[in-house]
Parts: C-alpha cells; sequence; structure tokens
C-alpha cells in the first residue's frame, strides 16, 4: 500500500465508524422517546380504571357492577336496605325507614335529615346506622352506607308509630267495617305488629281515616251554595233555598 492510500484508508475508516456512532445516537433517542411515551399510556389506563371504581353510585357499568338496586313500591310493605340502593326522592326514604322502624318495633333517629342527605341511626349502643345522599350523576338518593345489625331489645311503644301512619295502613279495614271501635282497633294494630298504641293515638288515626273516607264535613257544607248556583244556571227560572238549622 502506497503513502498515500493509507492516509485515505484511514480517513475513510474514521468516517465510517462516525457514522456508526451517529446512527447508534439517532436509534438510541428514538428508543427513549418511546420509553417517555410508555409510561403516560400505563398512566392514562390506570386512571381510566380508577374512574371506574368510583361509578358504583354514577353510571349504569357501576351500577351492574353494585348490582345496584331501584326502590319499589311492592318493597314498601317489608323495607330493607343495602348499600347501592336507590329512592327516587327523601320522601321514599324517609316513608321506608318509617316502615321498617314500626314493624320492627325499633326506635329509628334521624338527626341528619335534609334536602340532601339523611343519616339514621338506632337507639344509643345500636350499632344500626344508614347514610343515603343525593347523587347529582344518577338524580336520584342512593344508600352510601348501612350496618344492618341490631342488638337493641324491642319496643312496645314506637314514636314512629303516629295516627297518621297508622290512618294510611288501615284505612281499607274501615272501609269494609265502618263501625269498628277503637278497642276493636287497638286489638287490630296489636295482633299485626305486635304494638300498643294509646288510646288517644287510635282515637286521631280514626278521625283521620273518617274524614278521608267520608270527607271533611265542613267543606261538604260550603259547596251548598256552589249546588245551589250551578241548579239556578243549569234549570233556569228555578228556586233554591237553603235552610241552616
Amino acid at each position: 500500500m502506497l503513502e498515500g492510500d493509507e492516509d485515505l484508508f484511514e480517513d475513510l475508516v474514521h468516517n465510517v465508524v462516525h457514522q456508526k456512532k451517529r446512527n447508534r445516537k439517532a436509534t438510541g433517542s428514538q428508543l427513549k422517546a418511546v420509553e417517555i411515551s410508555g409510561p403516560s399510556i400505563v398512566d392514562d389506563e390506570e386512571d381510566t380504571e380508577e374512574g371506574e371504581l368510583e361509578l358504583p353510585d354514577s353510571d349504569g357499568e357501576g351500577e351492574d357492577r353494585l348490582m345496584m338496586k331501584c326502590w319499589t313500591e311492592a318493597d314498601a310493605n317489608n323495607p330493607s336496605f343495602s348499600v347501592g340502593l336507590v329512592f327516587p326522592t327523601i320522601e321514599k326514604l324517609r316513608q321506608a325507614i318509617t316502615e321498617y322502624s314500626v314493624r320492627n318495633r325499633v326506635e329509628i333517629k334521624m338527626p341528619r335529615n335534609d334536602k340532601r342527605r339523611l343519616r339514621a341511626h338506632c337507639a344509643e349502643g345500636c350499632p344500626w346506622n344508614i347514610y343515603a345522599s343525593f347523587d347529582s350523576r344518577v338524580k336520584s338518593f342512593v344508600v352510601k352506607t348501612y350496618f344492618g345489625g341490631h342488638n337493641c331489645h324491642k319496643e312496645w311503644v314506637v314514636k314512629r308509630c303516629t295516627s297518621k301512619w297508622l290512618a294510611t295502613k288501615y284505612i281499607d279495614s274501615f272501609r269494609a267495617n265502618g263501625k269498628m271501635s277503637i278497642n276493636s282497633f287497638g286489638r287490630t294494630v296489636q295482633k299485626d305488629l305486635n304494638l300498643t298504641p294509646s288510646r288517644s293515638k287510635l282515637a286521631r288515626a280514626r278521625r283521620l281515616i273518617m274524614k278521608a273516607i267520608h270527607g271533611d264535613k265542613v267543606k261538604q257544607y260550603n259547596m251548598l251554595w256552589d249546588y245551589g248556583q250551578e241548579l239556578r244556571r243549569s234549570n233556569p227560572g228555578s228556586s233554591f233555598f237553603l235552610n241552616i238549622f
């Protein structure tokens, strides 16, 4: 090899080696870019899964995953609660708790009870408690926490067994027997619920029932003038006189 040829050979080797280093560096940069983008994709997937786990009271998928159940009127006679139970209104939830309190003969208190949330618990020392709040995503009230165990004793007189509640429950019984006495009414309640409401409470419930069945006498009396005016309008020339005794 000539002296000039050695210089050309060294220059050629130097250029080849330099080109390989550049290619290797470029390849490393591409791999590094892939490695940087990889974790961000994984993070997005983890965020998605976490969002789905927060949907037990939001969308349909979460409801299916936690077996959410909607409250129906058929459940009103024998209410039972569970986490994820959906009530259409706060009034329905209150009615269900009242029904549960009376039928199970336990004193349920609702210290936090407003338009957005409701918390109820049993007597002091009893672990039974429930908490529900309004969820804007399902537009309903959802039971968030619930513990259904009792260690309290049964009551013979429950405050939530009001005269209005009794009137709602036994109006059909009075329709079948309008002459039912207060004593008979009390025995019927004791047989059905194992409760002993006071005589005054039974009397108030009976008055509410009679008013609902036969109507308010004062309102019916005030309608007599409207009835007379309608007779004059529909029968021109006729006379109508109302005597008050």
